[in-house]
């Protein structure tokens, strides 16, 4: 608070309490809640702390009184405030970037899914969050993913890794993916995020030219037994 006991002994109380807050104050205390709430307190030197209150009554030399505790929590709050703006910035950097961005719990369950995502599998991610990433995949095809995906949790890191989707209306679609583990202080996995690039373009393209050669190569070898 920045005042000394002996400055503090005879003190109003109220007076280490911002005015607007001061009512408040008042009714919590007539009231006896036991409940902890914030206030922004004011210290000697006029500087605003926002300060978790406490109060209990007791009795004391034949009286009740109120015994109160201020918390200082300016720290934790603007902590609290700063993360809270990094998880956001967070949230809109996955939510709005180009490139198909998923994440999936240690129990293989959706936790973001990104517009790009919607856009790509026509599915909105309020249906998929929640659920297991299975859904995602064509049904012939649901084992050999699940094992890929399961991989990951041994330390794999997925480079360029292709795994077909499946688009709501059921068209196939060929996903080049890269993902990276998310560990907490303890180094247990909590998630793993990925990101895909739909190449089910450039697959046909390349299927397409294949085929062109394969069959350039019969044509080539069926006119070599005329020669």
């Amino acid at each position: 608070s920045g005042y000394s006991k002996n400055e503090l002994i005879g003190m109003n109380g109220l007076e280490f309490i911002l005015p607007e807050y001061r009512e408040m104050v008042i009714k919590k205390n007539l009231s006896g809640t036991e409940t902890p709430y914030q206030a922004v307190g004011l210290t000697k030197n006029g500087d605003k702390r926002i300060i978790r209150i406490q109060g209990k009554n007791i009795p004391y030399k034949g009286k009740i009184v109120r015994a109160t505790e201020f918390r200082d929590i300016t720290k934790d709050i603007e902590a609290e405030k700063k993360l809270k703006e990094t998880k956001d910035y967070l949230e809109n950097l996955i939510n709005y970037a180009n490139a198909p961005i998923i994440v999936w719990d240690d129990d293989l369950i959706i936790s973001k899914f990104n517009n790009a995502f919607e856009r790509l599998t026509g599915r909105k991610s309020i249906d998929v969050i929640g659920k297991k990433i299975d859904l995602l995949f064509p049904k012939e095809k649901i084992d050999k993913s699940m094992e890929l995906i399961k991989d990951t949790y041994l330390g794999e890191r997925w480079e360029s890794v292709e795994i077909d989707i499946e688009n709501i209306d059921g068209d196939i679609k060929t996903v080049l993916w890269n993902s990276a583990n998310i560990y907490d202080s303890h180094d247990k996995l909590i998630a793993t995020i990925a990101q895909g690039n739909d190449i089910t373009e450039r697959k046909i393209i390349e299927n397409e030219i294949l085929k062109a050669k394969e069959e350039a190569e019969i044509a080539n070898k069926a006119k070599s037994q005329f020669l």
